[in-house]
């Protein structure tokens, strides 16, 4: 008699759980945010954010572009360690992404995988970007060409800020002991500007990279120049016959 009771107590709480699951789905299906066609994401049978398939929104210029890749390549910083850099550009002038994962792959002149390296920026809309990782470890394999990849891009509508008012004002290049670039830069706006990202790229007289470096200016007060230093390794580099800076606010 106390097995059969036992047994009629499991089976009557087995059926009070699956209930509550059902429940609890139920619940979670009817609060959960369902796509829409106003909530600025490209999701449900969208063509584009907000537009296009299950809405009724016409797409213009909303269905979202690959970003082209201009170039990518890789620098040498001493013997067995080298930084890879990427110029892409976003051709959507309305969407960006809040996360762009990507991947350097470094293969030697045999095309076999010397190092590899995954990270994560983001996009904002119309804009190059420079993307550049220091330090992959290549060991006695020399690397010969970059491939960068990246990840299935989750796109949405984002609203520019005033564009950046900085320009370079002053440079200086110094070989020993090791190459240092100085830089002056002004911030031309009647606003402080935070979380500025600044990378710089050294060329030469053919227009080709050969070194690149990255930093952050936490505050740049309105009306003020701010002296930022990039420095490398001991090398043997060339004096730079352009030095390229580009400028972004770090999406927060």
């Amino acid at each position: 008699m106390r097995l059969w009771t036992l047994k009629r107590r499991l089976a009557g709480f087995g059926i009070l759980f699956l209930l509550l699951g059902i429940l609890i789905t139920v619940l979670a299906w009817s609060f959960w945010p369902q796509p829409s066609c106003v909530d600025e994401k490209q999701n449900g049978a969208e063509e584009g954010v907000d537009c296009g398939g299950s809405c009724t929104n016409k797409c213009f210029g909303e269905i979202a572009k690959p970003p082209i890749v201009l170039w990518k390549d890789h620098f040498a910083v001493r013997s067995g360690v080298f930084d890879v850099g990427a110029l892409i550009e976003n051709q959507n002038i309305k969407l960006g992404a809040k996360k762009f994962e990507y991947i350097f792959r470094v293969y030697d002149r045999a095309g076999l995988l010397v190092s590899k390296k995954d990270g994560n920026t983001f996009i904002y809309p119309g804009e190059q970007t420079f993307i550049f990782e220091s330090n992959l470890v290549t060991g006695p394999l020399y690397p010969s060409y970059v491939e960068f990849d990246y990840k299935p891009i989750a796109w949405e509508r984002m609203t520019m800020s005033d564009p950046l008012k900085i320009d370079l004002v002053g440079q200086s290049y110094e070989e020993t002991p090791n190459p240092i670039v100085r830089a002056t830069l002004a911030n031309r706006s009647l606003f402080e500007e935070k979380n500025i990202e600044i990378t710089l790229r050294l060329e030469n007289a053919d227009g080709n990279a050969y070194a690149a470096s990255k930093t952050v200016i936490d505050i740049f007060p309105p009306q003020s120049t701010k002296d930022v230093i990039f420095t490398w390794p001991p090398s043997s580099f060339e004096k730079p016959k352009t030095i390229a800076p580009l400028y972004r606010r770090i999406l927060r």
